[in-house]
């Protein structure tokens, strides 16, 4: 207001925005959050259009984009998700093919396409959500050869692995789960063989081993079922001690001991 406008105090103000929008979203407080991303993103555009197309820009305002869809997911409005990870996705696209490749640009496309396929599975539309999984796994599968492994890449391709299990799952192909559950369970193991144990690596390895129960049970094999479940059980009571405060972890502590409650005597 005082000194007047210029491409880096607009980026400024929409950071800010950006960051009441993660507060307001973290307290449960989503017509906040969206109001603060809506602001943040108005700010993206208004830098695009006035300054010019640079990385960064496109970036900014692709990054917007996504906090909408989560907003909107999160308030299960999943068209207006839908729509919103499809516009980020087409800037993640356009700076990909403009300005080159990077790991960054590779990772920030297998995002939007993760979230569509997120979408598209709550939705029912399973071949549709396995065909954005797919384009994700690709992606993440890349950055891996291409650039080298790190934890975060590790982890990518890991959970990728575990959402084309799911989707296999959910349509009764058995075999395909059990191959994508048993890939990212690998991939977890030399994440943390590598680079030592996280609470990430170990998320990542208990999600892909409670993949394995459901599906041993699917195929009626009880005693790999109850196996399964036993290993994830201790992962995840790890976790719940590591991160006392982390809900997830309790719910699924709590469901394993349901599921093992409900096996016959070995």
């Amino acid at each position: 207001e005082r000194y007047g406008e210029t491409p880096e105090r607009l980026r400024d103000l929409s950071i800010s925005q950006n960051n009441l929008g993660d507060i307001a979203a973290a307290l449960g407080q989503l017509e906040e959050a969206r109001n603060a991303y809506r602001q943040s993103e108005v700010m993206a555009q208004k830098r695009l259009e006035r300054y010019g197309e640079t990385p960064e820009r496109l970036r900014d305002l692709s990054i917007s984009q996504n906090n909408l869809g989560d907003i909107a997911a999160a308030l299960g409005q999943l068209e207006e998700a839908r729509n919103a990870y499809r516009q980020s996705e087409v800037l993640c696209q356009k700076r990909l093919e403009r300005y080159g490749e990077t790991p960054e640009r590779l990772r920030d496309l297998s995002v939007s396409q993760n979230k569509l396929g997120n979408v598209a599975a709550a939705l029912g539309q399973l071949e549709e959500a396995k065909n954005a999984y797919r384009q994700s796994d690709v992606l993440c599968q890349t950055v891996l050869d291409r650039y080298g492994e790190t934890p975060q890449r590790l982890r990518d391709l890991s959970e990728s692995q575990e959402k084309l299990g799911e989707i296999a799952l959910a349509q009764g192909q058995l075999d395909e789960a059990k191959v994508a559950f048993q890939r990212g369970g690998e991939i977890a193991k030399n994440l943390i063989q590598d680079f030592g144990e996280t609470v990430d690596s170990l998320e990542r390895l208990g999600d892909s081993v409670v993949g394995l129960s459901r599906v041993a049970f699917a195929e009626q094999n009880l005693t790999a079922a109850r196996q399964h479940y036993e290993t994830a059980l201790s992962l995840f009571e790890r976790l719940t001690w590591a991160v006392p405060h982390a809900q997830r972890y309790k719910k699924i502590v709590a469901q394993i001991k349901q599921a093992l409650a409900n096996f016959p005597p070995p």
